[in-house]
């Protein structure tokens, strides 16, 4: 972020909270550049901090959803009567996640608060006045305490996004011995990231309908027109969801796109949650295998910036002929009868503070 982004912040941030002391300012500014990377302890014992706080935050607070700090980072609220033991260690185990990815330093935050204490005189006097050191965490003032009621834990924002969905499939590995869930969406929603991110928090193995393509010389000349017309819907369902209901070792095949043929079979060893990511995984000739089904989708312009980012000049292709087809399938199969989770992801990688909350 730049020094106005950092700006931005700030402002926004004053203008949700009026009463932010010098104090809370540099707080947000230490928890924006450095994330949770004080943290020491293990995954046992942030579990029982949170729990022991969270049990006790007043049905008073009403927090409006996970706020941006800037960094890709927010503020995640333990909302009150949304306890059990299982969210606070997800939870923990998210926080420490998080951690991994802050890259902030001292000397960064050093060199920001000289530059935005140039700027302002009551900032620059807090700082002098307590004599605070970079290297130390800040709390909140009391002033802010008193009115605001803080009680939250920073995150990565996608991580706040999926935490109803996280915490449902621990809640469901803890009920069934095997789970398998498909998670299907829009292009450039997030599938791939979001199975990638159930592979670091979970005894888990992924397949991508992206391997399953049919080779050319099988599809019908309309194929374009026809929903999943260019998928081997049933190799997957034999090859990968048939092995993995059961727990059995998948021997999967990839597709080579472009020598157009299988690759040769590769060992997926038992996990107990198996994940069928990508579009078209919640077709009606699969959906009813999966014990969990998730839905992704963002909002038109993320999608285009998303793609264009990913893609680069294959772009075109995506609009001509990928995003026409999945809406085809969208429309004439209505993944959504079989009762996803839908998750929005359009606000997850954003940067923009014109709306603080996720």
């Amino acid at each position: 972020m730049s020094g106005e982004d950092y700006k931005a912040l700030l402002r926004a941030h004053r203008t949700r909270y009026p009463l932010m002391e010098p104090q809370d300012c540099v707080k947000l500014l230490y928890q924006s550049v450095l994330g949770p990377m004080h943290l020491g302890e293990e995954v046992e014992a942030l579990a029982a901090g949170i729990a022991e706080e969270w049990k006790t935050v007043p049905e008073t607070v009403s927090p409006d959803g996970a706020e941006r700090i800037g960094g890709g980072l927010c503020r995640f609220p333990l909302r009150p009567g949304a306890f059990c033991p299982e969210a606070a260690r997800l939870l923990a185990e998210l926080m420490q996640q998080t951690a991994q990815h802050c890259h902030g330093s001292l000397l960064q935050l050093r060199r920001l608060l000289e530059q935005l204490g140039a700027e302002e005189p009551d900032l620059r006097r807090w700082i002098a006045e307590a004599a605070w050191d970079a290297a130390l965490p800040v709390h909140h003032s009391a002033q802010f305490r008193a009115a605001y009621q803080p009680h939250y834990r920073l995150l990565r924002q996608e991580y706040a996004g999926y935490f109803s969905l996280l915490l449902r499939i621990m809640q469901k590995m803890q009920e069934k011995r095997l789970l398998l869930i498909a998670i299907d969406g829009c292009c450039g929603s997030g599938k791939t990231h979001l199975a990638a991110l159930l592979e670091t928090l979970f005894p888990c193995r992924v397949f991508h309908t992206d391997h399953y393509y049919l080779p050319i010389a099988r599809r019908t000349a309309d194929w374009q027109q026809q929903p999943a017309g260019n998928m081997d819907l049933e190799r997957l369902q034999t090859e990968v969801i048939q092995p993995a209901q059961t727990g059995e070792t998948v021997y999967q095949r990839i597709f080579d796109c472009a020598a157009q043929q299988l690759g040769q079979p590769q060992a997926v060893e038992p996990a107990p949650l198996s994940v069928v990511e990508g579009s078209y995984s919640l077709h009606p000739q699969l959906a009813d295998a999966y014990d969990l089904c998730v839905f992704l989708t963002c909002s038109e312009q993320e999608q285009k910036t998303r793609l264009q980012t990913r893609e680069g000049a294959y772009f075109e292709m995506f609009e001509r002929v990928w995003i026409p087809m999945e809406q085809r399938y969208h429309a004439q199969c209505d993944p959504m009868s079989y009762h996803p989770m839908v998750i929005d992801t359009s606000s997850f990688f954003g940067e923009s503070f014109d709306s603080l909350c996720i």
